[in-house]
């Protein structure tokens, strides 16, 4: 059965929200305090709406009633998943502007940055321009990884994990850089430190080095590669990975 490209593209793209993921890691040493109860109130809405549009409504709400909050910096990052979620590439570019004035250190939006703009960015005039700044977001991240102190209250196992899941996604972009240029040697690289790093391997990072080897010519390890993703999925990934082993097998 066909794959829409829909579908492809949010496995390949891999939509989920990185601060979404890591919890206690959101905001990084960082404890700013709301000064009422309704502006923390209104805080905890933010937080907590699924929904991208409340959500960016929700946020224009409380810029209007708290310019001066110590929470701004954190109400940017998730005005900055809401437009992710929209698919407005412009909006969370502004959003982390913004956001980085306020939280300079913060690694995840560095990295949820550097990974959105080469998976939405168009063979267009700005092309070069957009990848450039990705590479410059993940060159960020990786320097603030290595500034960063382990916070007291987080497990030094867990720190590791976490700091090796960004390392491994901060690869993969550069990884994904080097392919919308071209450059498959670099991607190839890239993808494989991706895979190396992660300490949970993700059937996603394995189909695009599985996709990087065919187009390189390296059918064996092409097939490795996509028959692992195939086995890790999740099942759109499983499936894109099984039609292009089809296609490696038809062509040999």
């Amino acid at each position: 059965m066909a794959i829409s490209r829909k579908a492809l593209l949010a496995a390949v793209l891999g939509a989920l929200p990185l601060a979404a993921q890591f919890g206690v890691f959101r905001n990084l040493g960082l404890m700013p305090q709301a000064e009422t109860q309704e502006e923390f109130d209104l805080y905890q809405m933010i937080v907590l709406e699924q929904d991208p549009v409340q959500c960016q409504a929700l946020v224009s709400e409380f810029f209007q009633l708290y310019r001066e909050s110590e929470l701004i910096g954190s109400v940017y990052q998730y005005q900055m998943l809401a437009y992710e979620r929209l698919d407005n590439l412009d909006g969370v570019l502004k959003a982390v502007v913004r956001e980085l004035e306020h939280l300079p250190e913060n690694v995840i939006t560095m990295v949820t940055m550097a990974s959105a703009i080469p998976n939405r960015v168009a063979a267009d005039q700005g092309t070069e321009r957009r990848l450039a700044t990705a590479g410059e977001y993940a060159s960020r991240a990786f320097e603030a990884l290595e500034r960063k102190q382990i916070p007291r209250a987080i497990r030094f196992a867990d720190w590791q994990e976490f700091r090796a899941k960004m390392e491994s996604r901060l690869h993969e972009t550069l990884g994904h850089v080097a392919t919308k240029r071209g450059d498959l040697d670099i991607a190839t690289r890239e993808l494989q430190a991706a895979v190396a790093k992660n300490p949970e391997p993700e059937g996603r990072q394995l189909f695009r080095l599985g996709v990087i080897h065919a187009w390189a010519g390296r059918l064996d390890d092409a097939k490795a590669a996509l028959g692992r993703a195939a086995q890790l999925g999740p099942d759109v990934i499983r499936q894109c990975a099984f039609q292009e082993i089809e296609k490696l097998d038809a062509n040999r």
